[in-house]
């Protein structure tokens, strides 16, 4: 998966919300294909990657307990993702 304006939490409906980001906090997002360091996953993105990986043993432990003992850190490496 790629680090993308599109699937980014600082992505307010096209607006950066990220400081020290590549568009900087409060301006336009013309291409959503850029990658910055600010980049933390969407909740909507994290939702859909859980749904689409419901049959792994380890995200569905994470999402379905409290006391999981798995961390968001190992429920992203599933998705390809490192944190």
């Amino acid at each position: 998966m790629n680090k993308t304006c599109k699937n980014c939490q600082f992505n307010f409906d096209g607006i950066c919300a990220a400081h020290d980001s590549y568009y900087d906090y409060g301006n336009k997002i013309f291409d959503f294909n850029v990658t910055c360091d600010e980049w933390d996953i969407a909740f909507s993105h994290f939702q859909r990657l859980c749904e689409k990986h419901k049959g792994n043993h380890i995200v569905q432990d994470y999402m379905h307990n409290q006391c999981s003992k798995y961390t968001f850190k190992d429920v992203m490496k599933i998705f390809g993702l490192q944190y």
